[in-house]
């Protein structure tokens, strides 16, 4: 019996769960509670490289956005200047989604928005896989073709970012 007094915070409450040994039978386990930190492990792992990944990419594209809107130009068929706008919205909604992350606010928001911009990352490199341009992913920083790397690289983040986007979804149910 875990004993929680009235004058207890939630955090208190909380801390006092996660040590209590969960009965199983005639057995008594901490493994579930094991597997629910492993799992809170993995999403803040999971939620700080996705959030270092998109700020570096979006100061990256702010200080050279030659590359990036040229990309766009070419994958979207957009006109020069179209390009560049679009290249600076997608660079400060990149920026606002990787420092949220990296914060730890609004996770299930910013994990979604880069959900979309990675499936739309995607579906313009899968124009583009055939004859591989440069992307401007990073700026000038490294040179990154829209080849099948490219397209993995992708696939994995948005994988990444669905994986956040679920255990933080799960975790504000409990909360």
């Amino acid at each position: 019996m875990i004993p929680i007094r009235s004058g207890d915070d939630c955090s208190m409450v909380f801390s006092k769960l996660t040590r209590a040994p969960v009965t199983i039978g005639n057995k008594q386990s901490r493994v579930p509670i094991q597997l629910s930190r492993t799992k809170s492990i993995l999403a803040t792992a999971i939620r700080y490289l996705l959030g270092f990944t998109f700020v570096l990419s979006a100061v990256s594209k702010m200080y050279y956005p030659d590359k990036a809107a040229a990309f766009a130009s070419i994958a979207i068929e957009l006109p020069a200047t179209s390009a560049l706008i679009i290249t600076w919205v997608i660079a400060v909604a990149e920026l606002i989604s990787g420092l949220l992350l990296l914060f730890g606010f609004f996770v299930s928001l910013s994990a979604f928005f880069i959900i979309l911009l990675l499936l739309l990352s995607i579906l313009s490199a899968l124009q583009t896989i055939s004859s591989p341009i440069e992307c401007g992913c990073f700026g000038n920083l490294t040179s990154s073709k829209t080849d099948v790397s490219f397209f993995l690289r992708n696939v994995g983040l948005l994988i990444g970012a669905m994986i956040v986007l679920k255990l933080s979804s799960e975790e504000s149910k409990h909360v």
